[in-house]
């Protein structure tokens, strides 16, 4: 378990959550706007290519959770599943995009010691 997981743990009491929700802030930051220029392009490339390896479900959680900040319950409700269910493929979508990211040697060190447990 990283040392992001086990801290998260701690607060939170529980390791299942507390590793989707490192997981999730992974993603958020490998999203953001404040990854250096070079690195930018292919990192965007690979997020591509990642998200269309996701079941199609995984990917419209995905999409709905990042890009439309919506909530699993309000995902729930948009696409007529339970909150449980959004839960899940999300989890499920951030261990594919977790994998595909990191199979890059560049990002292959920081997700190594940051997502990996």
């Amino acid at each position: 378990m990283s040392v992001f997981c086990r801290y998260a743990s701690q607060i939170l009491d529980s390791p299942e959550s507390s590793e989707e929700i490192v997981q999730d802030v992974f993603v958020t930051v490998l999203l953001s706007e404040g990854t250096p220029q070079l690195e930018t392009k292919e990192l965007q490339q690979r997020i591509n290519a990642a998200l269309q390896k996701l079941p199609e479900e995984c990917r419209k959680v995905f999409r709905l959770s990042h890009y439309e900040e919506l909530s699993y319950r309000e995902i729930a409700d948009f696409l007529e599943i339970s909150a449980k269910t959004a839960e899940n493929q999300m989890g499920k979508a951030l261990n594919i995009m977790r994998r595909e990211i990191a199979s890059s040697s560049c990002f292959s060190i920081f997700s190594a010691n940051f997502i990996y447990h």
